[in-house]
């Protein structure tokens, strides 16, 4: 997602066609690689980029380039980066941060290990077996919370619908609904358990009624 960036003296129509090339290549590719200058603060066209990778549910990995002139290079400053880049980019959460050096190849090496991980981690499919354990030993440590109605929600199951992405749906109890924070619960611990390493999750609610 090199070469795009907001700047006054660019024309409209370059940075429109710029704009249109980096969302082609989010679209054709298996991983996405977010390059974001170190010098340079966080922009609208950034943002309207990173919600492109979410929409395309695309796994990703935030590099950021020209650290050699960085402010400094602690952990503490790198650290606190880490947290703009995530306040800035709240739904690429699950990214992992990679701090390089284009010109001077500080830490380039470490890209390609984690392309190959996010590739694996797309490609994961969880037994049916496994996965109604897992919901089961959720439920318990967890009980879902309440969205909208009164009725408190009772989750049924959970089903893999895919891979790359990954893709569930939770099974509730017809008439009642589940908070979103909940299915980020899920969500989180899913990515925990199972390595879903630097993609998303997308996750879908349906309403069953009970089969006795």
């Amino acid at each position: 997602t090199a070469g795009v960036r907001k700047k006054k003296q660019v024309h409209d129509s370059i940075e429109f066609y710029s704009m249109a090339r980096a969302e082609r290549s989010i679209r054709r590719a298996d991983v996405v690689l977010f390059l974001i200058d170190a010098t340079l603060k966080v922009s609208e066209v950034d943002k309207k980029l990173g919600d492109y990778i979410i929409s395309e549910n695309k796994p990703c990995i935030i590099v950021i380039n020209k650290w050699d002139l960085a402010e400094e290079n602690t952990d503490e400053f790198r650290n606190n980066v880490k947290k703009d880049i995530y306040a800035n980019f709240p739904h690429l959460h699950f990214a992992p941060i990679v701090f390089v050096s284009a010109k001077t190849d500080y830490r380039t090496h470490q890209i390609f290990p984690l392309i190959k991980q996010a590739w694996k981690g797309r490609q994961i499919v969880i037994e049916e077996e496994v996965l109604k354990d897992f919901i089961k030993r959720m439920v318990k440590k967890h009980l879902p919370t309440r969205g909208m109605g009164v009725r408190h929600p009772k989750i049924l199951g959970m089903t893999q619908l895919g891979y790359n992405p990954p893709m569930f749906e939770i099974q509730v109890k017809a008439g009642t609904s589940v908070h979103i924070s909940y299915v980020h619960f899920i969500e989180n611990r899913l990515r925990e358990e199972f390595g879903f390493f630097a993609s998303p999750i997308v996750m879908k609610l349906s309403k069953l009624k009970r089969i006795t």
